[in-house]
């Protein structure tokens, strides 16, 4: 049975009021050298979306921007739709965060990382139910959940790939370190989320979502 590309719809789900105050730390990458979801200073690229592939439990908004599951806590596998840059920085909001699996089931959060796969090869293949270990048991496939205690509607993960096939993560611009590692970066690379358990909807962030938030922290007048 091939997988039926994932259905759009115009109806408002996130709001920058759910999202709580950024706090930068040194190691989040200078603002004047970064791009976010548009690849990078050198190499720049269209704002990332979701791929039209994705989840039978998943219906996109927002012109592909944000992902939502529908039902179930499983199905919910999402694509970036291009394949991100070594280097670029990929915010992803988590709009919708739910509790009706908390306590149900183990790490029952978030999941996210990357594949050298295309996701349109499966435009005529069913998807698995979950990322982990459906997908990461095969090769050309990382990734992994984030830490439950992360899993708060607002909070702003990002994440970047270096060129020695490490992947770097922070939440609400705070780096918090490897993430992934042994990726390989001589293949495309599209990001591969897992809207699993308790997480409902996520959403790849503009630019100008991000400044107002870097620019408040900053203290700089805009």
């Amino acid at each position: 049975m091939g997988n039926a590309e994932c259905r759009q719809n115009t109806g408002r789900i996130c709001s920058e009021d759910d999202s709580p105050a950024l706090s930068f730390d040194d190691n989040f990458p200078n603002y004047n050298e970064t791009t976010i979801n548009r690849g990078t200073i050198v190499s720049p690229k269209p704002q990332l979306k979701f791929h039209s592939i994705c989840g039978t439990n998943i219906v996109l908004l927002r012109d592909g921007r944000v992902a939502k599951r529908r039902e179930s806590f499983c199905k919910g596998l999402a694509f970036s739709n291009r394949p991100i840059g070594i280097g670029e920085i990929v915010c992803i909001r988590l709009c919708e965060v739910g509790n009706n699996w908390s306590g149900v089931m183990r790490n029952g959060s978030f999941r996210f990382g990357v594949t050298n796969v295309d996701p349109a090869s499966f435009r005529d293949i069913e998807l698995p139910k979950f990322a982990c270990p459906d997908l990461t048991s095969k090769g050309g496939y990382w990734a992994k959940s984030l830490a439950e205690r992360f899993s708060v509607q607002g909070l702003i993960l990002h994440f970047f790939i270096n060129d020695s096939g490490e992947m770097h993560y922070g939440v609400n611009g705070v780096h918090k370190g490897l993430f992934l590692s042994g990726i390989n970066v001589n293949s495309p690379l599209w990001t591969i989320v897992d809207i699993y358990g308790n997480s409902v909807a996520v959403e790849f962030v503009g630019m100008n979502f991000f400044c107002f938030y870097y620019f408040l922290m900053k203290g700089i007048d805009f």
